[in-house]
């Protein structure tokens, strides 16, 4: 039996097409990196309200948002993996804003920040499970079609 043969074999044991199977295994990766982004931007709390109140705000209302969201994903529907995959991607994008061209507000308007290794750590995993989510979202869906090793001749 090839080996595409046998892992098709083994995803219809199991009751499932071969590319779901890794759907719990991704849930759980992902839960594990929205809550690491949650604790790096939990760690960060106290010198944004010290640079500017409005930003400490917002980071411990973000890191309480993604340790809550990390504990919902594992059993979450298409439409919470959607949410968190486009909060992802929006703190991100305001991330990208802020070392680029700077945000409209705050103590230096329009001045981009040095990026620091914490943030950048913290931002791949958000995209990491921005795109996780999407992924699961699609198959909750019945929208997604990777490639399946069923397909693999």
């Amino acid at each position: 039996m090839s080996g595409s043969a046998a892992s098709a074999d083994a995803g219809a044991r199991l009751g499932r097409p071969w590319s779901a199977l890794w759907d719990e295994p991704a849930r759980a990766a992902a839960a594990i990196a929205l809550g690491c982004s949650g604790v790096l931007h939990a760690t960060v709390i106290g010198r944004h309200f010290a640079e500017y109140q409005p930003f400490g705000l917002f980071f411990a209302a973000l890191s309480v948002a993604q340790l809550f969201a990390s504990f919902l994903l594992p059993q979450a529907n298409g439409r919470l993996l959607r949410v968190t995959a486009w909060c992802c991607v929006g703190v991100a994008a305001l991330w990208v804003a802020s070392r680029t061209t700077g945000l409209p507000v705050g103590p230096d308007p329009w001045h981009p920040e040095a990026a620091g290794l914490l943030d950048v750590v913290s931002t791949g995993l958000e995209l990491l499970v921005a795109d996780v989510c999407f992924v699961l979202a699609g198959r909750a869906a019945g929208t997604s079609t990777p490639v399946d090793a069923q397909a693999i001749p």
